[in-house]
């Protein structure tokens, strides 16, 4: 099998030791990569052109040296990322044989298909993030899209600025989600999600604070990083839960200025009863029609 993951290598080096470069996917190309990271700080402004396809190995080992993650931005800044191609994550290898489908089997961990800073996540905008826009993407299956974990082992955590624009999410574990860890500290702040199609997803808005990875239950503890400034705007579709809208949030730390806006998530089976939400410790605003919607 040949791999194109050295060629890509060299090409970032080069477009982000010159000045505002564009590195291009060709349109009718597929390119197979192993897990790799494309490390800046780059001159200037580059640009990431997607017309074709980049697809993720499907050999398990090439994961060995890194579970989590497969492609990964760090250290860029003005970084775009458009074309209306494909990225592949090959989620069904790690699916397919994992507690996500049968509850008899293991729990193991999946790469993240794009990680920005450091698949299970379709996207994964990690701490140190600012001013990223995502637009027109599709998704599934997978955990969906997600800011964090933030604050995990009681770090300090810095997102902002995140516009999640035009999507479409299909049968994935998590829709649009902001993930935070007890203990931690710091902010997440200036996030939109809009214009997003949901498709038998389970949990398709959540905003959890009490995030806990682990076999163990995490302690409570009173610190958390501060999600301020949230905007949630025509969001539709069918959910595979009853719950089809999650907000909880930190008791000493309550979500500030989320705001929802023209929100239509409806069950996709009638056996599980009328979607429902569920709000925490949240100070939300509502406009145009919600549903669900909290009490």
């Amino acid at each position: 099998m040949f791999y194109n993951t050295q060629a890509f290598l060299k090409a970032w080096k080069k477009a982000c030791s010159t000045a505002s470069a564009t590195l291009v996917v060709p349109k009718n190309m597929n390119y197979l990569l192993k897990p790799i990271t494309f490390s800046g700080p780059c001159k200037s402004i580059t640009t990431l052109k997607i017309y074709g396809t980049i697809q993720a190995s499907t050999d398990r080992s090439d994961y060995n040296k890194n579970t989590r993650h497969w492609l990964v931005f760090q250290y860029v800044q003005n970084f775009r990322v458009e074309g209306g191609g494909t990225i592949n994550g090959n989620g069904d290898i790690w699916w397919k044989n994992s507690c996500k489908i049968n509850t008899a089997l293991p729990c193991k961990g999946a790469p993240t298909a794009v990680t920005f800073n450091q698949c299970d996540d379709c996207i994964s905008i990690e701490n140190g993030s600012q001013k990223v826009i995502a637009k027109n993407i599709r998704c599934g299956p997978g955990h969906g899209i997600s800011i964090g974990s933030l604050g995990d082992a009681n770090s300090n955590a810095y997102v902002s600025d995140v516009v999640v624009d035009t999507a479409t999410l299909s049968g994935t574990t998590n829709g649009l989600r902001i993930k935070t860890w007890q203990g931690g500290s710091g902010i997440a702040k200036n996030i939109v999600f809009q214009n997003v199609v949901m498709n038998n997803v389970k949990n398709p808005i959540i905003i959890d604070q009490n995030y806990c990875d682990k076999k163990t239950k995490c302690k409570e503890q009173k610190s958390a990083v501060q999600i301020s400034n949230v905007l949630f705007k025509n969001i539709k579709g069918t959910s595979s839960s009853n719950v089809a809208i999650k907000l909880e949030c930190s008791k000493s730390y309550p979500c500030q200025g989320i705001k929802m806006k023209d929100i239509n998530l409806v069950s996709a089976s009638s056996n599980n009863g009328e979607a429902k939400a569920s709000c925490e410790n949240v100070k939300l605003a509502k406009s145009g029609k919600i549903l669900p919607s909290c009490a």
